[in-house]
């Protein structure tokens, strides 16, 4: 299996995001304002786990040339010098006589069950680790959109409360004019009071929360970001097709990536058991040598 397969689930994902991408203003910088597509490639950068599983995968896609490796041929050469000393006393006679030897082998394996095994056992880690990575950065792709969007209603919500408090400040001040006036009793200034201390408890409580959601951002990104841009209101809201869910739960479970990794896991695991019992099978080579002497 290709990389193609990670791939192309993940663009579909982003893909879904394009029409909110579209207000997007490129990658932002620390002290900028924070846009989806930018919060999502700094996240990429930043995030930890999705660079370890970038460099596991580089790492156990090793293993099937690894695995080829003992099916190729195999070519060895060497050299041999050898010095023979014949040293006599009666009669007197030393003589030394030296020679080389070279000898070369080429062993072509042609059955070897084990071997085989092995390298379907790697192919099938390798799609298991690519399965994963995807799987990552799928998850950093909600992750992302969960913090920006809930940065978003975060700051909607500080609006709303600020509005409140606003209006519950002026409904304050007129319950102290009519109390003045004598046209109410200090049991509605009272009331009004009540009203307008709540909602500047309430505003800031929602400003905290927009505090939270940066500092999210900021963790995330590892980028400090002094506004928001938001998402326009002309995005198309259409039904989804299929519009059964039960048809949509099949299709998660046959797209899944974890299930889809798991199953590979499996699969490497059962090539694994059948490489170690066919250790005890009988192999085949072709061996060839030759040996000259000088």
């Amino acid at each position: 299996m290709q990389r193609r397969i990670g791939i192309v689930r993940v663009v579909s994902l982003t893909l879904a995001l394009l029409p909110v991408l579209a207000t997007a203003q490129g990658a932002s910088e620390s002290g900028a304002r924070a846009d989806l597509l930018g919060v999502y490639q700094a996240a990429v950068q930043n995030d930890p786990q999705l660079s370890a599983a970038r460099h596991a995968f580089k790492g156990q896609a090793q293993a099937v040339p690894q695995a080829v490796a003992g099916l190729l041929p195999n070519i060895s050469a060497g050299t041999k010098t050898e010095i023979t000393r014949l040293d006599r006393d009666h009669p007197a006679l030393v003589r030394e006589r030296s020679g080389n030897t070279f000898q070369a082998n080429l062993s072509q394996p042609l059955f070897h069950a084990d071997r085989w095994y092995q390298l379907k056992a790697a192919q099938a880690s390798v799609d298991q680790a690519e399965l994963e990575l995807a799987a990552k950065e799928q998850t950093l792709i909600l992750t992302s959109a969960q913090a920006y969007f809930e940065t978003l209603r975060a700051l909607d919500s500080v609006a709303a409360a600020k509005a409140e408090e606003a209006a519950l400040l002026r409904q304050r001040d007129q319950a102290q004019g009519k109390l003045e006036d004598g046209a109410s009793s200090i049991t509605d200034v009272y009331d009004a009071q009540a009203a307008y201390d709540n909602a500047r408890a309430n505003r800031q409580l929602a400003q905290r929360k927009v505090d939270d959601a940066y500092e999210a951002l900021s963790r995330l990104t590892n980028a400090n970001y002094v506004s928001i841009v938001g998402t326009g209101h002309q995005l198309p809201t259409e039904s989804p097709v299929p519009s059964h869910p039960r048809e949509w739960v099949e299709t998660a479970v046959r797209q899944n990536l974890q299930l889809l990794a798991t199953d590979k896991a499996v699969n490497a695991a059962q090539q694994t058991v059948s490489q170690r019992k066919a250790g005890y099978a009988p192999t085949v080579d072709l061996v060839a040598s030759t040996q000259g002497a000088r």
